[in-house]
């Protein structure tokens, strides 16, 4: 189901480190699973305009397994500005 989702799917492992992206994330953001197995999203789709608060609140919610709702800004591998919600 994930693989034919049209919204992004990561998977991570505990630690935050990607397994798993479905074609939509590819397409979304330039980056192909190849390119980032083992790397932590934040490494890669935040740049310079991310609010560091929001990083905080994700990172915080995900790492006491809460559900959170939030919108950030990430950058595509072209450096293209793109919103989550």
């Amino acid at each position: 189901m994930v693989k034919a989702a049209r919204d992004a799917v990561v998977i991570t492992d505990r630690h935050g480190a990607i397994e798993w992206v479905n074609r939509a994330f590819e397409e979304m953001t330039g980056y192909a699973l190849e390119s980032v197995q083992g790397k932590k999203p934040g490494q890669f789709l935040q740049g310079d305009k991310t609010d560091a608060n929001t990083v905080i609140r994700i990172a915080k919610s995900l790492s006491q397994g809460l559900p959170i709702k939030a919108e950030i800004l990430n950058y595509d591998s072209k450096g293209n500005e793109y919103w989550l919600i």
